[in-house]
């Protein structure tokens, strides 16, 4: 699939395909998949963002027109205002990626070189936005010129998520298995924030292996896993049967707000979500069924 403003995918099958909804380039605003059937899967969801790659290429540029036009690069605290040579295209909430701007002849990368969100767009200036950086710098950045210019580029995103009602029968696996099997997968950014996923909504879906063959984990990826995110800001996983073998089968790491809901397996049993750390422990959230339970109780 490419990226763009948005996307629906509703009412399809596909069969014996690694993977099946694929994006490894661009920013999606969003997209929605709800009523689909995968059969004998690797991958349903596959969001592969590389965090040393996955954002424009070639990067654009900060304005470098000499003195005495304005510095195209200031800041005001820890707001930062970015001139761009050509009209940027960004939004507010997009992420971008900044680099070689230089502080007194010293590159500024712990100020207003590194990766943001974009905070404001100005309406009346199609080349200006702002972004909010980590500290203040001293002074505003350099001057740019043709031989060191401030660069610019949009990270690879998906933005707003919706995947309801659809089944995920992944393929079976054994020691031999190339690759372990998911349901869905993400991997983006990870020295977070800004988070490459953003609100997501995992609802009403199964996932299993097909014809529900016994299966056990592959020596290389180790067990099938229903999810496995990551760089998410926000995400509900609520009502979804999931039967794998992997004993957390709702897996994030460099997340934050993730909540799972009344998840279960076939048989009945609840599912909770998990932050996968290294090393690996077999530490699980509460699951918010049992969090509105427990508050209706104290009620009493």
């Amino acid at each position: 699939m490419a990226s763009g403003a948005g996307c629906v995918t509703e009412g399809n099958s596909t069969y014996d395909s690694v993977n099946n909804f694929y994006i490894d380039t661009g920013a999606t605003r969003s997209a929605v998949l709800r009523y689909n059937y995968y059969s004998n899967i690797g991958y349903g969801i596959n969001q592969n963002f590389p965090p040393d790659t996955a954002f424009e290429t070639p990067p654009r540029i900060a304005d470098d027109a000499p003195a005495p036009a304005p510095l195209p690069l200031t800041h005001v605290g820890t707001l930062a205002t970015f001139r761009a040579k050509a009209p940027h295209g960004l939004f507010v909430g997009e992420a971008v990626k900044i680099a070689n701007a230089r502080i007194s002849g010293q590159l500024a990368d712990t100020t207003y070189n590194g990766n943001f969100l974009v905070e404001t767009v100005d309406p009346s200036d199609a080349k200006v936005f702002s972004y909010r950086m980590n500290m203040a710098p001293s002074l505003d950045a350099d001057r740019p010129t043709g031989a060191q210019p401030i660069q610019f580029a949009a990270r690879w995103q998906t933005h707003r998520w919706a995947i309801e009602n659809n089944i995920f029968d992944v393929y079976a696996t054994d020691i031999n298995s190339a690759a372990a099997p998911r349901g869905m997968s993400t991997y983006g950014y990870e020295g977070v924030p800004p988070y490459m996923f953003r609100h997501l909504v995992f609802r009403e879906n199964i996932v299993r292996h097909l014809d529900s063959v016994p299966s056990t984990p592959s020596a290389v990826e180790g067990a099938t896993v229903g999810l496995r995110i990551d760089s998410v800001d926000g995400a509900l996983i609520q009502e979804n049967i999931i039967d794998v073998e992997d004993p957390n089968p709702i897996q994030y790491l460099h997340s934050q707000n993730v909540k799972s809901f009344n998840n279960a397996t076939a048989a009945g049993v609840l599912i909770r979500g998990h932050l996968s750390t290294s090393p690996e422990t077999n530490q699980k959230d509460d699951d918010w069924a049992t969090v509105i339970e427990d508050a209706m109780v104290l009620s009493l």
